[in-house]
């Protein structure tokens, strides 16, 4: 049976299964996937749509979900197609979230010291980016070491820059 070119790399408690399934892949009586000479170690049938979706830590969307929510709603499920999982953080401040998120912007703000009230109170763009990449940091750090985080994305200009890569520091 042909099957279509295929690579995968799936995060699983810190390890990397890496399979490839080319056109002259086939399986045999056993149900195992042989690559021709040279090729993967096999990988059963069963499993090629199932190690994708084991319990594996997420990635998580860092986005302003006021003003990019509909391209982190594409993302996200991009992702989630693929069987990644993902949680969605809102680190926006001013207007409502055109999406729902994992993680709201009030506890990306409580983390980062303050509220969101106080910080849209201050009317300083600055200000608040640089909590919001306090707490974007802070619960990176969490997911990390309870194990639950695989990898980190940031969608936004300059401010989802900024606490984009607060959080992957």
């Amino acid at each position: 049976q042909d099957h279509q070119e295929a690579e995968e790399k799936v995060a699983s408690h810190g390890h990397h299964v890496r399979f490839r399934l080319s056109r002259k892949s086939t399986a045999d009586q056993t149900g195992l996937y042989r690559a021709p000479a040279g090729g993967v170690k096999p990988v059963p049938h069963r499993w090629l749509l199932d190690i994708v979706s084991l319990a594996v830590p997420a990635v998580f969307l860092f986005a302003t979900l006021d003003t990019k929510g509909r391209e982190a709603a594409y993302v996200r499920d991009l992702l989630t197609s693929w069987g990644i999982p993902v949680t969605l953080v809102d680190v926006g401040a001013l207007g409502s979230p055109a999406v729902g998120a994992d993680i709201p912007r009030e506890r990306v703000f409580e983390l980062a010291g303050t509220t969101i009230a106080a910080v849209r109170q201050a009317a300083d763009r600055g200000h608040a980016v640089t909590r919001a990449a306090e707490g974007a940091a802070r619960i990176a750090r969490e997911g990390f070491a309870r194990g639950g985080l695989s990898g980190v994305l940031a969608v936004g200009g300059s401010a989802g820059t900024t606490i984009g890569t607060g959080a992957m520091k």
